[in-house]
């Protein structure tokens, strides 16, 4: 090989083991030609790192934008993001859409090490001629950099088709992708504009010009942006609204969307009922069950949500809105809180502890007694991302008490809002309603007084509704079904929450109208969320966004952009967008209230195809109850057992289930004293069960190595780390357990035991044989296990204990913790993509990400989000959780172990009835915002 090729070749493959991680070295040293229109700037000043980077430039001119590429060696430093930290900026505001490429293997390193450093490149966009002053910042320098634009076309064109596979080829990751597509419209607004093709980014340096981009675009597929069906058809759409709207995000912006502007040309077909359902075979009670009065002011068709009281309603407030975040947070992993309470009493104008304000809670809580009898929440749908149609429903005892209140919490209203919020009286089943609307349609409250039965509701349908029930006629205390569950769960004190969804309620999912209007729906929040992003888009790079046609003749939006099937289409009026039949985006008008009168024939075929599989589904929704009860079994501490009873219950899960699970047994295994966590589930022909329970997770040896638990899959996985800290057991035949009997080395020795240190040990007791890497948890459970009768029969049973200072806290803590702060990083990555893509900073980009996801951005580490000034490297996203010192207390908790405190239930299902019991312990806090 030639002396001057080596040399070169080994500095590559040093840079990738240590530069490229550590950044001690730079490639750019061992190049000796300086090409034109490529500069190497960087001055000598005081620095954090060991040496500034060596920067490498190119940068051509055109229209109408020019390109630039910037390559540089960074430190080793760490940062969290790596390149996804850095800040592209310019004094005189030139540049313009930056992608940074790291490599695959040097991001593996950063997310194994936490390091950040080596060679990363940088592309962006820039408009004019004149020389560009950039600044690279991250949150732990910064570097200026200059480059001399050069006027060259080919390598320009060649340049820009590297951008684009940087752009383009860089997967947009999750958290982003499903907020609100962002990747995909930059991608397809700026191809469309720099009339790219993007049938193929994969060639570096090949520049592809769109021909005849219309006709290609027509000759895409356009699928159904409809999402899986689940178990339900009825709740198909719901279970999957965030790929739909993904789904219709891509279709626009590709240009496949022109069957959203199809003519109505079908009137609204009146399709059959299926000639099945489990509603159908509610047998009537054989006595007159006991009834609460409330019920019979509700529409059959609602989800019905009784409390009894207006304390049990406070309670249900906080609960709900506590469960949310967690969810949210603890569960799905998302640093996000789509304050559900909060706007809800926005909309409705209606505080329910509005006496607890002006008199304080013990006071207040008397004339609330005084005042009302019973108070329900009613909804006629489930749709929570936008346009519920819900409504509060109260029993008054003292009609003057409450309905003062409420007219007084509606005039103080108006008075806040300084003539944005107006009153009108609307005329509804011949009566006079009171209508409160804002102009911005955040607030939109009817109330209605029938007697004793007040109303507060944002659907004009539901007080329709409402009012119609005065006969007796399709309430749901007359409903059958309605009947039998009363007959099996009375009204009583001991229920904080009873929850019902009705027959009619799960019918009324599965008319046509209401499938329509969710993919109309969708198709408005779409188009008024790409309005948002190419107004932005268009104000960062100076250029006018005052009108939606201003926006499509300048390409930031698609030529097809317009009004939709059914007339309605985004507008854009004093800076704010919304559309022109349901208003602004997180205040919609309720669906039940959008009257769907003729279709498109694309829209007749996927109610067709709807109905079809309606028809065909064996899967059926039931009447279903959930009833919540509440204790406190001492300070501090909440109990919260729910219980869910589902009858009749046709369903193909209960055929896949009794595979897995055999029949309910009255017989159960004790938890043995010492488990953090136990779980048993009756299976064909035998009982199986789980215990976890040892601090320390066993040492794992494979032949002469140790196990790679990472290579294996996460069900695989899962079951020897919990081998590694706990046992597994089971008493009769069982071929799952049977098959890890190959993992059993040697034979038994005097006490019984078989396996070999550092593998996987068995102990059989009578009918019981256990599992577990750790030899001493078999020997002290062996003598623990015994059976016992219980009244209540289940095939699954789950006892989990307090996991503070457990073994669960010490093997889940890690994992959880993990989860939040990848949670945190998330926003953060959020932050800094809208200051790289829209110029956006500081309070400006938090104010618009959380616009366009609808939601508050939080920090699940209990932190939050501040654009600091970090001196020399400027202003810069950060989360206080992870740049501050971390809590001093060892036993510090993510959530959910912060507040969990343990929690019993089972599971019975036979008959065509599932039911299941759960209880809950919590520790509150004393700021129920945390």
């Amino acid at each position: 090989m030639d002396q001057k090729l080596r040399w070169p070749i080994y500095q590559v493959v040093i840079l990738w083991l240590t530069g490229g991680v550590l950044g001690s070295l730079n490639l750019s040293g061992w190049m000796s030609e300086v090409e034109e229109g490529r500069t190497y700037a960087a001055e000598k000043r005081e620095k954090i790192s060991e040496g500034l980077p060596r920067v490498q430039t190119e940068a051509f001119w055109g229209e109408p934008f020019g390109v630039a590429r910037v390559s540089l060696t960074l430190p080793a430093q760490a940062l969290v993001l790596g390149p996804e930290s850095l800040v592209v900026d310019s004094p005189q505001n030139r540049v313009f859409y930056p992608a940074i490429e790291e490599g695959f293997w040097r991001a593996l390193v950063r997310e194994k090490t936490g390091l950040a450093g080596g060679s990363s490149t940088i592309y962006f966009l820039f408009t004019g001629k004149e020389p560009l002053e950039v600044v690279i910042r991250c949150p732990n320098d910064s570097w200026p950099v200059r480059l001399v634009p050069t006027d060259h076309p080919r390598r320009r064109s060649r340049l820009l088709a590297d951008w684009q596979a940087a752009f383009v080829g860089r997967p947009a990751r999750a958290e982003i992708q499903e907020a609100f597509c962002l990747k995909e419209y930059l991608e397809s607004m700026l191809v469309r504009r720099l009339g790219l093709d993007d049938t193929d980014s994969s060639g570096r340096g090949k520049l592809r010009k769109v021909r005849e981009r219309e006709n290609f675009l027509s000759r895409k597929e356009s699928p159904e942006p409809s999402g899986q069906d689940w178990w339900w058809p009825e709740l198909g759409v719901l279970f999957s609204w965030q790929s739909l709207r993904a789904e219709m995000v891509r279709e626009r912006i590709q240009g496949r969307s022109q069957h959203w502007q199809q003519p109505a040309e079908h009137l609204l077909p009146v399709l059959p009922e299926p000639a099945f359902g489990p509603w159908q075979e509610v047998a009537e009670p054989k006595s007159p069950p006991k009834i609460e009065p409330l019920a019979s002011r509700v529409p059959e068709e609602c989800l019905y949500i009784r409390f009894g009281s207006m304390g049990n309603f406070a309670w249900f407030r906080e609960f709900l809105d506590w469960a949310s975040r967690q969810w949210t947070m603890g569960i799905a992993g998302k640093g996000l809180d789509y304050q559900v309470v909060v706007r809800s009493e926005e909309r409705l104008c209606l505080r329910p502890t509005g006496w607890n304000r002006l008199l304080g809670p013990q006071l207040g809580g008397q004339v609330e007694n005084l005042a009302v009898a019973d108070v329900a929440l009613i909804s006629l749908d489930l749709f929570c991302p936008d346009g519920t149609a819900v409504g509060v429903l109260f029993q008054a005892r003292s009609e003057a008490l409450l309905r003062a209140e409420l007219e007084r919490q509606r005039s103080e209203a108006i008075r806040r809002g300084q003539g944005n919020l107006l009153e009108e009286k609307v005329q509804i089943e011949g009566r006079e309603v009171s209508l409160l609307r804002s102009k911005d349609g955040r607030i939109r409250s009817f109330y209605v007084a029938d007697g004793p039965w007040h109303l507060v509701s944002c659907s004009r349908r539901l007080v329709e509704r409402f009012l119609q029930t005065r006969s007796g006629q399709r309430c749901l205390a007359k409903a059958v079904d309605f009947q039998a569950i009363r007959a099996k769960y009375p009204p009583g004190p001991e229920q904080t929450a009873f929850w019902y969804f009705s027959a009619a309620f799960w019918q009324s999912l599965a008319r046509a109208s209401y499938q329509v209007e969710i993919r109309r729906r969708a198709q408005a929040e779409v188009d008024m969320l790409l309005v948002e992003m190419a107004r932005q888009a268009a104000l960062a790079e100076g250029r006018p966004a005052d009108t939606i046609q201003t926006l499509k003749a300048q390409g930031f939006l698609p030529p097809e952009f317009g009004p939709r099937t059914d007339g309605s289409q985004a507008v854009l009026e004093d800076g704010q967008v919304k559309d022109s039949l349901r208003g602004r985006r997180g205040y919609f008008i309720p669906m039940a209230d959008i009257e769907v009168g003729r279709l498109s024939s694309v829209e007749l075929q996927q109610i067709k195809d709807y109905h079809q599989r309606v028809f065909g589904c064996r899967n059926r929704l039931s009447p279903m109850a959930l009833v919540f009860r509440r204790s406190e079994p001492k300070k501090g501490m909440e109990q919260i057992d729910m219980e869910l009873y589902a009858s009749p219950f046709q369903s193909t899960v209960l055929e896949t289930f009794g595979a897995v699970f055999g029949s309910p047994s009255s017989e159960r295994l004790v938890p043995p004293a010492g488990d953090a966590a136990f779980v048993e589930w009756q299976a064909p022909q035998a009982r199986v069960f789980l215990g976890l329970r040892a601090k320390e997770p066993a040492q794992l040896r494979f032949g002469r190595g140790k196990l790679l638990l990472d290579l294996l899959p996460p069900g695989p996985k899962l079951l020897l780390e919990a081998l590694r800290i706990g046992y597994v057991g089971r008493q009769g035949q069982s071929p799952l357990l049977e098959s890890i009997e190959k993992l059993v080395g040697g034979r038994p020795d005097e006490d019984g035991y078989t396996g070999k240190p550092g593998g996987l040990w068995r102990r059989q007791i009578g009918s019981i044989v256990l599992y577990s890497f750790d030899r001493q948890i078999l020997a002290d459970v062996g003598p623990l296990l015994r059976v016992e009768q219980t009244e209540q029969p289940a095939q699954i049973r789950l006892q989990i204990k307090d996991p503070t200072g457990s073994p669960l806290s010490q093997w889940l803590g890690p994992l959880l913790s993990q989860q939040a702060q990848q949670a945190t990083l998330a926003n953060l990555r959020l932050l800094i993509l809208l200051e790289n893509q829209f110029h956006l900073s500081g309070q400006a980009a938090l104010e618009t990400a959380q616009q366009w996801l609808q939601a508050q951005l939080v920090c699940p580490l209990g932190g939050r989000y501040e654009y600091r000034e970090l001196g020399r490297a400027g202003c810069h996203w950060v989360a206080t959780a992870l740049a501050e010192q971390p809590p001093s207390s060892p036993n510090a908790l993510p959530p959910p172990l912060d507040w969990f405190r343990g929690m019993e239930g089972w599971a019975r299902w036979e008959k065509r009835e599932i039911q299941i019991f759960m209880s809950l312990v919590r520790q509150k806090k004393t700021d129920p915002g945390n």
